[in-house]
C-alpha cells in the first residue's frame, strides 16, 4: 500500500493516496508496524508520503502535526539516514509553504550534508535545486544561478535527465530575471533532448 500511494502522489491521484495512506494507518494502530506484511521503514514512508499529499491540498496544520508529532515518535527506533533525508526534505517542502524560508533553508542545507556523507548524488543535487528557488525567493538570483550551473553539470555526467531538465527550467527562469533572454533561450535548448526523454508529470 505505501508503494502504491507513493505512485499514486507521483501521479498526482492525491485523494487515491491519501486513501491507501489512511489504510496502513489503520493498520498500525490495530496491529503495529512489526506484523507483517508492515514493516517500520514501510509505516515511516507512508507518512512522509501522507504529509506530501497534504501539502499538495495545501493542509499545512495536519503536515505540522506529522513533522513535529508523528514522525519523531519513530525517527530513532532504527536509524536510517535515507529516512532523514527524507524527513528533511518534507520539513523543507512544508516550511516553503508556509512561508518560512529559513526553516526551509536549514532543512534543505541538512538534506545536503547527509546526502554527502552517504555519496547520494541525487538527493544532495535536488536539495540544492530547492536552495536555488529560495535564493529566487530572496532575489539572491546569482547564488541560484551557480548553485543551478553546478547540478547541470554534476546531473549531465550522471546521466540523471529529470534532475537535469529541472535545474536547467530553474535556471532559464534565473536568465529571464536578470533580462538575459539570449542565455535563457540557450539553456532551454541545451535541455530540450532531456526534456523530450522526461515524463513532465515527474517535474
Amino acid at each position: 500500500l505505501a508503494k502504491m500511494g507513493e505512485a499514486l502522489m507521483l501521479l498526482r491521484n492525491v485523494n487515491q493516496a491519501i486513501k491507501h495512506m489512511e489504510e496502513i494507518e489503520q493498520y498500525v494502530q490495530a496491529c503495529g508496524y512489526a506484523t507483517p506484511p508492515m514493516t517500520l521503514n514501510a509505516y515511516r514512508a507512508s507518512l512522509i508520503v501522507l504529509g506530501y499529499c497534504l501539502l499538495y491540498r495545501n493542509e499545512t496544520e495536519k503536515v505540522r502535526e506529522i513533522i513535529e508529532k508523528k514522525i519523531p515518535v519513530y525517527q530513532d527506533i532504527s536509524h536510517s539516514d535515507v529516512f532523514d533525508i527524507d524527513f528533511n526534505h518534507l520539513k523543507g517542502e512544508y516550511f516553503t509553504a508556509v512561508s518560512d524560508c529559513n526553516g526551509a533553508r536549514r532543512a534543505f542545507e541538512e538534506c545536503v550534508r547527509i546526502s554527502g556523507s552517504i555519496d547520494f548524488n541525487v538527493g544532495r543535487c535536488e536539495a540544492q535545486m530547492h536552495l536555488a528557488s529560495l535564493d529566487i525567493m530572496e532575489n539572491r538570483i546569482n547564488s541560484a544561478i551557480l548553485i543551478l550551473k553546478s547540478v547541470m553539470k554534476e546531473m549531465k555526467l550522471y546521466g540523471n535527465n529529470s534532475v537535469f531538465a529541472e535545474a536547467g527550467l530553474l535556471l532559464s527562469k534565473c536568465y529571464y530575471l536578470c533580462d538575459m533572454p539570449a542565455r535563457a533561450a540557450f539553456v532551454e535548448q541545451k535541455i530540450k533532448r532531456a526534456l523530450d526523454t522526461v515524463d513532465t508529470v515527474w517535474l
